[in-house]
């Protein structure tokens, strides 16, 4: 159902160029979407000749508004190694929102052993830079979504 007040992603099966595929549309009312030239459509409802909302998809910004504005304008890891996991605020300052610590050294290091359950040459090395690189993932996905979410 279109929300009134709510943004909507045109979806690419289209509306026979009536909206952009990709483009968000904000519905002036309850099951109505308008585009930018005026035109305005029923979505679904009782006046609906056909269903038209498997054509948008609610735009998850609203969603999460209130999380990223705490979070602040994007994350990182301490350099410390404690796995503190920050938000940076517009003024500069930090805030600690999370104790973030990456699966058990124990269970990684199992990816790093030869047939013999022993190391392999660099295994410790190699361990402990993928427990980084997982780090570093997780840190960059956050900041993008963050960054697709505004």
């Amino acid at each position: 159902m279109i929300k009134k007040g709510k943004s909507y992603k045109c979806l690419p099966n289209g509306l026979l160029g009536t909206f952009t595929v990709g483009k968000v549309y904000t519905a002036p009312t309850d099951n109505h979407l308008r585009n930018d030239d005026g035109v305005s459509i029923t979505i679904c409802g009782k006046s609906c000749v056909y269903d038209w909302s498997g054509y948008f998809t609610e735009v998850e910004s609203d969603k999460y508004k209130d999380v990223i504005a705490f979070m602040g304008t994007s994350v990182h890891l301490d350099e410390f190694g404690s796995g503190y996991l920050w938000g940076n605020q517009k003024d500069g300052s930090v805030q600690m929102l999370a104790d973030f610590e990456i699966r058990g050294y124990g269970a990684i290091q199992n990816l790093f052993l030869n047939k013999k359950g022993k190391f392999k040459k660099d295994g410790e090395d190699n361990a402990a830079k993928f427990q980084d690189r997982m780090q570093e993932f997780i840190i960059e996905a956050i900041n993008e979504k963050m960054d697709r979410e505004r």
